[in-house]
């Protein structure tokens, strides 16, 4: 059976080998995270808890999915990875 380009289902993280997004606070200038952790609530509770939280920040650690953009065969079809393409090349110009 074969599905027009709209129907066909997006990948799940796990089938395009994507790791969760990790959030990793930093003290101004710091070269090394403080901590990194899965949510951002998590970074923001770590944060907002310590007393010099106006010298820290959060820093998103965003995963890319690996299979999508190396390996593959279909990726030219999926709406996931076209609208990906075009967010790397927004963010490239």
């Amino acid at each position: 059976m074969e599905l027009p380009d709209d129907l066909i289902p997006e990948c799940r993280n796990k089938e395009r080998w994507q790791p969760d997004n990790q959030y990793a606070v930093y003290k101004n200038g710091g070269k090394r995270a403080m901590r990194v952790f899965n949510s951002q609530r998590e970074a923001e509770t770590f944060k907002s808890e310590h007393k010099d939280s106006a010298e820290m920040y959060i820093q998103p650690r965003i995963q890319p999915p690996k299979r999508c953009l190396d390996y593959c065969p279909v990726n030219n079809y999926c709406h996931f990875y076209n609208e990906l393409n075009q967010a790397e090349l927004l963010k490239a110009s």
